[in-house]
Parts: C-alpha cells; sequence; structure tokens
C-alpha cells in the first residue's frame, strides 16, 4: 500500500520541489540576508514546512489526474497503472483529500506566520487549478500544458512570496517590469511605483533575480515537457476522447513548438554564459555548455527524428535531468561567499557591499554597492558601529511605494546589472 501511494504522488517530483526550495533558502537567501542583518519572516524550519506544504498540493494534484486518467493510461502506460489495480479510486479519493487538505492547512498557517494570510490562497487556488486541469483543460489543446507550467512558476515564487521583505520588493519590480513592457508595446507612459528610493535593492534584485530566472526556466521547460507527454499518450488520448494538441494539430505541429520553445531556452541560457564569460567565470560558462546546451540541443535533435514513444520517453527524461542540473549552479554560488570577522566575499560583478547597521533598528538596514573592476571576487564589508542612516524624507512618502517601504532609508548605490532574464 505504502509503496503504491509513493507511486501515485511522483515521490521524485515532489524531491525536485524540495531540493529547489532548500537550494534557493540555504544557498542564496539566507547568506545574503545574514550579510544585511534580515531575518526571513519564516524560520528554516517553517520554510520546510513551507515546502512540504506545496508538495502535499502536488501530490494531491498527483493523484487526482491518475483518478481521472485510469482509461487513457490503460492503453498508454497499462503496467503503471496503480488506481484500480493496487489500490482502489475509493482509496485514492481519501489520499486525495488528505494531501490537499494538509498542504492547503499548513499553506494558511504559514501564510499568517509570514505576516500576510492572502497567501493562503496560493495553496487553495493551485489545488482548484490541479482538479480542473484533471477534469477539463487536461483534456484541451495547449491549455493544459500552459496551466501545469504557470503553476510550476508560482510553486517557485512561493520562495519569495512568504517572506515580508522579498515580498514587498516582488511586488514592485513586477510592477515595474510590467509598465516597461506596456511602454515599449504601446509607446505610452504611465505612472507606477519604482525601486529607485528602496533600501538594499542591489541585494533583493540579486535574489529577485535568481529565483525569477530559474522560475522562467523552469516554466520553459516544463512546458516542453507537458507537450511531449502528449505526444507519448497521444494513442490512449485520442481514444479516450482527449482534444490534446497532437491529437488536434498533429505531431508536426506540436513538435514544431516543443522545437521552438527549446531553442528559446537555449538563447536565454546562452546569454547567461555570455554574462559569465564576461564578468570573469569562463569556466561557469564552459561548464554550462555540455551539462546544460548539449542536452537540450540532443532534445531539439530528437524531436525532429522521433515518432515513437520511446523516443518521447527519452526526450522527457533528458529534460527532468536538465532542470535538476539547473540547481548545481546554486553550490557554486554559495561556495564563494566566504564569510571573515569583517567582510564577506560573494560572486562576481560585485566588489563590495557596505552594511550600516543601526542598533535601534531590526529590519532596515542600509546597503550600498560598489560595483569593481575585478571580476573574480566582491568583498561585503559590514561596519556595526557606523551611523544611523537618515529617515526618508517626505518627498519619499510620495513615489506611490508601500508604506512598508517608504519606511526603509534608500540605499545610494547603482543596480547590478543583471540581464539573465533577456
Amino acid at each position: 500500500m505504502l509503496r503504491s501511494f509513493f507511486s501515485v504522488i511522483r515521490w521524485v517530483n515532489l524531491l525536485y520541489i524540495l531540493l529547489t526550495f532548500c537550494g534557493f533558502r540555504f544557498l542564496l537567501i539566507n547568506p545574503l540576508f545574514q550579510l544585511a542583518g534580515y531575518t526571513p519572516s519564516l524560520g528554516n524550519a517553517a520554510f520546510l514546512l513551507l515546502a512540504l506544504s506545496v508538495m502535499l498540493v502536488a501530490a494531491g494534484g498527483y493523484i487526482i489526474n491518475d483518478y481521472f486518467d485510469v482509461e487513457a493510461d490503460l492503453i498508454n502506460k497499462p503496467q503503471k497503472v496503480v488506481i484500480g489495480n493496487q489500490i482502489s479510486p475509493d482509496t485514492a479519493m481519501r489520499w486525495y483529500y488528505l494531501c490537499n487538505t494538509a498542504g492547503i492547512a499548513l499553506g494558511c498557517w504559514l501564510a499568517w506566520q509570514a505576516g500576510n494570510v492572502k497567501l493562503g490562497f496560493i495553496h487553495i487556488f493551485s489545488a482548484a487549478m490541479l482538479w480542473f486541469y484533471a477534469t477539463y483543460f487536461k483534456r484541451k489543446p495547449l491549455s493544459g500544458n500552459l496551466l501545469v507550467s504557470l503553476l510550476v512558476t508560482l510553486s517557485i515564487f512561493c520562495i519569495l512570496f512568504f517572506d515580508a521583505e522579498m515580498r514587498d520588493f516582488t511586488a514592485i519590480k513586477l510592477k515595474e517590469i510590467l509598465k516597461s513592457g506596456f511602454e515599449t508595446l504601446t509607446g505610452y507612459i504611465v505612472a507606477a511605483p519604482e525601486l529607485t528610493g528602496y533600501a538594499n535593492k542591489e541585494l533583493f534584485e540579486t535574489i529577485f533575480t535568481f529565483v525569477a530566472t530559474y522560475a522562467g526556466f523552469a516554466f520553459l521547460l516544463n512546458l516542453v515537457r507537458e507537450l511531449v507527454k502528449d505526444m507519448e499518450d497521444a494513442p490512449g488520448d485520442e481514444e479516450a476522447g482527449y482534444r490534446t494538441l497532437p491529437v488536434v494539430a498533429g505531431f508536426a505541429f506540436t513538435k514544431l513548438l516543443a522545437g521552438a520553445t527549446v531553442l528559446l531556452t537555449i538563447k536565454l541560457i546562452a546569454n547567461f554564459q555570455i554574462e559569465q564569460a564576461l564578468t570573469g567565470q569562463l569556466w561557469v560558462a564552459l561548464a554550462t555548455l555540455p551539462l546544460i546546451q548539449l542536452p537540450l540541443m540532443y532534445v531539439v535533435y530528437k524531436l525532429w527524428i522521433t515518432n515513437q514513444k520511446a523516443g518521447f520517453t527519452q526526450i522527457s527524461s533528458v529534460l527532468k535531468v536538465v532542470m535538476l542540473l539547473g540547481l548545481a549552479y546554486l553550490p557554486y554560488l554559495r561556495a564563494t561567499i566566504v564569510y571573515t570577522p569583517q567582510q564577506m566575499v560573494l560572486p562576481p560583478g560585485i566588489e563590495s557591499i557596505s552594511v550600516d547597521i543601526d542598533s535601534a533598528q531590526t529590519q532596515q538596514p542600509d546597503t550600498s554597492v560598489t560595483i569593481g573592476t575585478n571580476p573574480d571576487t566582491a568583498v561585503i564589508s559590514i561596519d556595526p558601529n557606523a551611523p544611523p542612516t537618515p529617515s526618508a524624507t517626505p518627498a519619499d512618502t510620495e513615489t506611490g511605494l508601500p508604506e512598508s517601504v517608504q519606511n526603509k532609508p534608500a540605499g545610494n548605490a547603482p543596480a547590478i546589472d543583471n540581464d539573465l532574464l533577456k
């Protein structure tokens, strides 16, 4: 029974979620927060519970998907059908309700702990969308693929949303991105909050950029996997009456769309490689070639030549490995952060960050960043005895920023240039 449970909840995929959460929290966010004197809204134990809550909602999604997909699965992969063979449908539904109830309840409690109960709706929304995916969108062309990929992206952004400091920054950053995109497309200038007066902008920008970039790549690669799985399962889906993209538009169009998405991913990763090479990290750029780029090029080649189920299964496996290897950069990133009594060494691109911490303030340190000419190291000096930073002027309160942002002293450094999202 236990073995059947782990099989139906896709425990390997859930482990991937856990690795993603732990990687960003313990290898990126914690070290940088320690630098600036911030305390995360959720402690380490509570953050692990956040990862567990996301895993539980995802597990419920896998169960309900298999529950409604038995007819097609009996044709596509009869040897892997668990519901109806190893466990009864009623037992599967009890597991579904248990996982969802536990995941949503835990998510709502953690939202309260994080200081914003509205965050609990992320878990409720995700569980609802996974139900509608299994009962409706999975049977429609492309909409189900996009929905699942968006939910994967949303789960990664929970790393930012459930921290008060990163949540404030992320909300304004997303508005800036939307504002810039709208102005680029239409030529109209619109008023919106900006981050020019945000304290520690460079530090938060670094965290946001890494998390958002990885979430973007996860969206693209998961979309390709969903399209490949639809081609892999096309015989059973057609027999069950599903109107997936391969069934409606044919394999040629679906392969073209999947291949174009992979090529876009390759281009974006090439931007990252160029960025690394220009900042003196040539070996990172070179290591990305065999670990990420060549497997993705193989996926494009395989999409071109294969029309068989075994070939699509192989493509799906390669994509899962690539997504896992994408996390391998985080241990390297953490290894470059070296603490000494009065300074820290950061990855390329920053020469120094000085942190002035007033003993009277707890969550409002001011960080200034200096972009150096030496691309190999970045030194962060922490001066706990520095005089306090003046509070924001009345003019700062008219920027349209949230109150929690207005009360923060502004940093005085230029922004770090991160083109990873190009």
